[in-house]
């Protein structure tokens, strides 16, 4: 006896999604109990990321989230890339426990306009006073890598942040100018040092780089600029973050690469430069 048609199996594979939720709080005053109940709704989009969370409070009061996506702002760059996960629109609204009407909170927009990157170009936010989106902050420049360069803020502040370590970490954050009044050179001159600082390897003397990260600190056009400024073993953590005060902190880690000690510069009673140690990590593992 022989098959003619041979038996196929199949399967189907997907995943469950969580549609509803409660989550009960006791508390206990005088030996009596009471308790609170809040309750979750969850709707899902067509590609099963969350496009409405409703949460309802004891006093019948709710907060709406509503996630709008590439697909629903038909934003084809973003859909062509398959960045169908990422929020553009987060819109809020709370209703009141009375009327039950409800009220925009909070709106958050991201727009991906940029005309060579897949990258965000802008934030914008609700002026819940205004009731008008205002922009939070504009993302000005990306390197090639995709790092932020430069944004700028509602204000008007623009911050730079130079990228060292083969363009992997930020070894500076500069507040206050843009990345195109700043000479070219001295930028150069800093990204070199944590390149060669990188090829040290880990626990590498850091002095040479300490040091052209305190010229470039010293440069004038940043007289009225913040400046904070970086160095890293790369894979373990930040070494040392110099704050525009001029604090400097260090981080020292132990064998296995953990935080051990933060500590700080300061002045001993002989006018020299100490460190003292601000905390310290200790690390107990049970049998």
């Amino acid at each position: 006896m022989s098959l003619t048609t041979p038996h196929k199996n199949f399967e189907k594979f997907g995943i469950a999604l969580p549609v509803k939720k409660e989550e009960i709080s006791y508390f206990y005053k005088n030996g009596i109990q009471s308790s609170v109940t809040t309750k979750t709704d969850h709707i899902y989009n067509t590609n099963d990321y969350p496009a409405l969370i409703t949460q309802t409070f004891a006093d019948h009061s709710s907060i709406e989230t509503k996630y709008m996506y590439a697909a629903e702002e038909n934003n084809q760059r973003l859909i062509n890339a398959n960045m169908i996960g990422i929020p553009l629109v987060t819109d809020v609204k709370e209703s009141q426990p009375v009327s039950g009407a409800f009220k925009t909170t909070n709106r958050t927009k991201v727009t991906y306009n940029h005309p060579d990157l897949l990258l965000p170009d802008t934030v914008s936010s609700f002026n819940t006073i205004t009731n008008a989106m205002e922009t939070k902050i504009q993302y000005d420049q990306y390197d090639e890598k995709g790092n932020l360069q430069q944004y700028t803020l509602k204000e008007g502040t623009p911050v730079t942040i130079i990228w060292g370590y083969n363009k992997t970490l930020p070894i500076a954050k500069i507040e206050g100018i843009k990345l195109s009044d700043i000479d070219q050179s001295a930028i150069d001159a800093v990204v070199y040092e944590s390149d060669q600082d990188m090829l040290s390897g880990l626990w590498s003397d850091e002095s040479q780089l300490l040091s052209a990260l305190e010229i470039f600190r010293s440069n004038p056009i940043f007289q009225y600029a913040q400046v904070t400024t970086f160095t890293y073993d790369p894979l373990v953590g930040v070494r040392s973050i110099t704050q525009p005060s001029g604090v400097q902190e260090f981080y020292t880690y132990d064998a296995e690469n953990r935080l051990e000690y933060i500590s700080q510069e300061v002045k001993d009673g002989h006018g020299n430069n100490v460190l003292k140690t601000v905390k310290e990590y200790n690390y107990h593992l049970k049998n």
